[in-house]
């Protein structure tokens, strides 16, 4: 009993080991008399003089610690970063989904297959693919950029801005965004090349989505992106500056709202989009 405590407390760092009655008492043959120490923070136990005592009942929280840096001691707590924009809410993207999903199901009941010359049948006939090859392609690059887009929204991004530091955060967002809108992009482009190659596929529907969707990333790639992030990391800089109650600072904070806002609409339309083609992939799956 007496050896048992003894080693409790000398896992709590209150107490040192000779090696030689560590080894002694679990039966392992020491040739050395050092006392040892073991390092109570490579065990995850705090230390802390006044609680010393019960430092061994005191387990740090390791999953739940929270990453820092030096610049999120200048984060505001009085006002929030950006103000939540309606089209941001759970109510209106569950609604938007809802009605890409009626929107898809009427027009694939309802539209005739896509003919004529136009400007998409132009390109997809100069694209020399097999027809398999092409169906196979297209799956797979639709199921790389719609995952991407889900996984992105609805998990990533809110997992990662509900438990990082905003400064934190926000570099990591200003890395990961221009990967993930220039894969978004590439991945309907070659949809969109592919399209023409699956008859049982193309369709107005089909066409207006994908298009809408590349029309929405591009646009986040090239501009809404950039500015939101350029925007961002000037408004650090005046925090930094101590200017956080300039005008320099409200007309920052003012046009990254705007920018974000933005982003994030036009990255639910793409989504949207996405919905569309995808319902109409499903029905071609049915004979």
């Amino acid at each position: 009993m007496n050896r048992a405590v003894f080693l409790l407390l000398s896992i709590a760092g209150l107490q040192q080991v000779p090696a030689k009655a560590f080894s002694s008492s679990f039966g392992i043959a020491s040739s050395s008399s050092r006392t040892h120490v073991l390092p109570p923070a490579l065990l995850g136990f705090t230390t802390d003089a006044k609680t010393a005592p019960l430092a061994f009942f005191k387990r740090d929280n390791l999953s739940s610690r929270r990453l820092s840096s030096p610049s999120d001691s200048n984060e505001g707590k009085d006002e929030p970063w950006i103000r939540p924009a309606v089209h941001n809410s759970p109510l209106f993207r569950a609604s938007a989904i809802l009605y890409a999903l009626l929107f898809a199901a009427y027009q694939t009941s309802n539209s005739p297959t896509a003919s004529g010359a136009t400007m998409l049948h132009k390109i997809g006939n100069r694209l020399v693919l097999a027809p398999k090859a092409a169906a196979t392609l297209h799956l797979l690059s639709f199921a790389t950029w719609f995952g991407t887009v889900v996984y992105t929204t609805f998990i990533a991004g809110i997992t990662m801005f509900k438990n990082l530091p905003r400064r934190t955060f926000g570099t990591l967002q200003s890395k990961l965004f221009p990967l993930y809108f220039q894969l978004c992009t590439g991945m309907i482009g070659v949809q969109i090349l592919t399209l023409i190659k699956m008859p049982d596929i193309i369709s107005k529907a089909s066409e207006l989505s994908l298009g809408i969707a590349f029309f929405s990333t591009l646009l986040n790639l090239l501009f809404l992106e950039p500015a939101s992030t350029e925007n961002m990391f000037g408004r650090y800089s005046l925090e930094d500056e101590g200017k956080k109650d300039t005008e320099e600072y409200k007309k920052l904070a003012k046009s990254f709202g705007k920018f974000h806002g933005m982003s994030s609409l036009f990255n639910l339309v793409a989504l949207c989009g996405g919905i569309v083609h995808g319902v109409r992939l499903a029905s071609s799956l049915i004979v």
